[in-house]
């Protein structure tokens, strides 16, 4: 006799996220979120510029041309790199690097 309650299928998301974990693709999906979590956090008139550069195991770089910026966001890190991860859901970032 077979019991429907035994075998329970399996969500979409749980396959996907097995998918991107097997394949070791869990820094390319961060690396895709981390411009659109940058801006949220930042705000747009920070976002246009503070460029996020690039993004690797854990540290974030972000190119800012304005010294005055380049303070501002140093004075900010920890706050902006907690509200990257919580956003997130996870933590990704350990570290931002500003150019």
């Amino acid at each position: 006799m077979n019991n429907a309650s035994e075998h329970k299928p399996e969500t979409l998301k749980n396959v996907f996220e097995r998918m991107i974990s097997g394949f070791g693709w869990e820094e390319l999906m961060i690396q895709e979120k981390i411009p659109e979590i940058w801006k949220e956090v930042v705000g747009e008139k920070i976002a246009q510029k503070a460029k996020t550069l690039r993004f690797d195991k854990g540290t974030l770089f972000i190119r800012i041309l304005s010294s005055a910026w380049r303070t501002e966001l140093m004075l900010r890190r920890e706050q902006i790199k907690y509200e990257i991860n919580r956003i997130y859901g996870s933590r990704i970032v350990d570290d931002i690097i500003i150019k």
